[in-house]
């Protein structure tokens, strides 16, 4: 298939709005929760068999809340919108945080959890018995959860071609992959399902898929929400994060998950560095070379001060996370690439998470603690990249989506075109992780084939505030279309 295209993003098409412009037309009688998630789900029933967003759609959930909402606003009106901040708000929860009353499949039909039993395809689990952290924050916030999102098996790869559940499908290109493993979170926006999407990120799992599908993505600094209910992939490692169609919709779902509202910083008068130089550019063409120019340029229409470096610490940073993911995604689910059957038919450990589970196997502890301190000493070496500077510009991934079964050429498992794939997908974004930062993905524009671009932030956690800054003045300066789905 060729490209969809670009559209401007409709404030008045219900399937584009804002969580506030939504909000806006429930309170001035053009829409009601109940008709508009009604025909959301309409809307679900005729894309979902193309995008395949979803492992389970809560439509019940999603019209109960919707129900619950009307009768809020109706009661208080905007007083209601203080109260709860996302009334009447559709989201989406990738599926490997615990929503009550739903299995947690974590992308894989085997029993993922130490010591469950399995089930049925797709309830490998039992239902969750509460809701994780952040899910019950949504909640609280009036969010409507219209279903579980798809992912890359166990969340450890990089397409979202997920064999069990098959593969979530690029909301521009239906033919080719949204990115992993958040790929059905990104699917969703993508397609109108929704206004915001919880999800994780251990190696840019949130913010490839941002970039790959023209989206804004969001992994907070390490630490900073909480991962309670979110089933861990490499728990030094793990992040929740958002992703959104809008930096608005963004910053208003990050003050609803912190319980505050974050703090905007001024952009005039702050210096960030444009990085250069192997291996954050390799096999990048013109086209994203004139993105990151836009998008330095605009900044710079801020106040901003724009310089160049390299930053070789952050590559070794990036060597050092792909060890340690390996290592403590191994450790977790090592036993399932031992016990479980090879793939066949729907059922057992897909190809490519079992020979990476089976390389953190046969990783020795003296690999891991060489990793460890090469990570230390990049570390040292990023704080003085970053000393005096706000944030670094880099390309969020080294290419533009694949076509679906690029890791699969002739219908069998490549592990090289896998391993291949994922660096162009992941090597620029894991580096976040190993150190801490906060990384924002911005939708750039589009490459000469029509594909999303993301520009990638980095920075440290106390400059989250100027990422947000930067986030809403690219949105106001570039208004990032939308495909035509």
């Amino acid at each position: 298939m060729s490209p969809a295209r670009p559209r401007p993003r409709d404030p008045d098409d219900p399937f584009a709005m804002t969580a506030r412009e939504l909000q806006a037309a429930y309170l001035a009688g053009r829409l009601t929760p109940s008709s508009f998630v009604a025909d959301l789900l309409d809307r679900v029933d005729a894309l979902e068999p193309t995008m395949n967003a979803f492992i389970r759609v809560t439509a019940e959930l999603a019209l109960a809340g919707a129900r619950e909402a009307e009768a809020a606003l109706a009661a208080e009106g905007e007083r209601a919108l203080s109260r709860q901040p996302l009334l009447g708000v559709p989201v989406t929860v990738k599926d490997n945080f615990d929503l009550a009353g739903f299995p947690t499949t974590a992308g894989t039909t085997l029993a993922w959890r130490a010591g469950a039993k399995g089930a049925r395809p797709g309830e490998a689990a039992p239902p969750a018995d509460r809701d994780a952290a952040l899910v019950a924050r949504l909640k609280e916030a009036g969010a409507l959860v219209l279903g579980k999102t798809n992912l890359h098996e166990l969340a450890f790869g990089a397409t979202t071609e997920n064999p069990h559940f098959g593969p979530a499908r690029n909301p521009w290109d239906t033919g080719r992959t949204p990115g992993g493993s958040s790929g059905g979170a990104a699917a969703a926006l993508g397609a109108g399902f929704g206004v915001l999407a919880l999800a994780s990120d251990t190696g840019g799992s949130v913010r490839a898929p941002a970039a790959l599908s023209g989206l804004f993505g969001l992994k907070p600094p390490g630490g900073l929400l909480p991962t309670d209910g979110m089933a861990p992939l490499a728990p030094s490692l793990d992040c929740p994060g958002l992703l959104a169609r809008t930096a608005d919709d963004l910053v208003l779902g990050l003050a609803v998950l912190l319980g505050e509202s974050p703090r905007e910083a001024e952009l005039r008068g702050r210096r960030i560095a444009l990085v250069r130089g192997r291996p954050f550019w390799d096999g990048q063409g013109a086209d994203v070379e004139r993105a990151l120019a836009r998008v330095a340029e605009a900044l710079a229409s801020a106040g901003v001060e724009v310089e160049e470096t390299e930053a070789p610490d952050l590559a070794r940073a990036g060597a050092a996370q792909a060890v340690i993911v390996a290592w403590e995604a191994a450790r977790l689910y090592g036993r399932l690439a031992r016990e479980s059957p090879p793939f066949l038919a729907g059922r057992g450990l897909g190809p490519d998470v079992r020979h990476r589970l089976l390389e953190g196997l046969a990783l020795r502890p003296e690999e891991v603690e060489d990793a460890r301190r090469s990570l230390a000493e990049a570390r040292r070496g990023v704080d003085r990249l970053l000393a005096g500077r706000a944030a670094l510009l880099l390309p969020t991934t080294r290419g533009t989506a694949d076509p679906i079964g690029y890791a699969f050429p002739d219908g069998t498992f490549d592990s090289r075109r896998a391993l291949a794939q994922r660096m162009r997908y992941l090597g620029n974004t894991g580096p976040a992780n190993a150190l801490g930062l906060a990384g924002l993905s911005l939708p750039a524009g589009l490459s000469d084939e029509g594909l999303p671009i993301g520009a990638q932030l980095l920075a440290m956690g106390e400059e989250l505030p100027f990422l947000l800054a930067a986030a809403r003045w690219w949105q106001e300066a570039a208004r990032p279309p939308l495909p035509e789905v």
